[in-house]
């Protein structure tokens, strides 16, 4: 257990990257519509 000596509990990781969690699923939703229109193109190619 001492590589979880400096690592912030669930709560405090909760509380602090509560912005940043919301960025990145942001980021990640954007991902999955550009994925899923690039498939989209290859499939109408095809």
């Amino acid at each position: 257990m001492t590589d979880n000596n400096n690592k912030p509990t669930f709560n405090e990781w909760l509380s602090e990257n509560n912005y940043g969690r919301g960025k990145i699923l942001g980021e990640i939703i954007v991902g999955a519509l550009a994925v899923a229109l690039i498939v989209t193109i290859i499939q109408g190619v095809m």
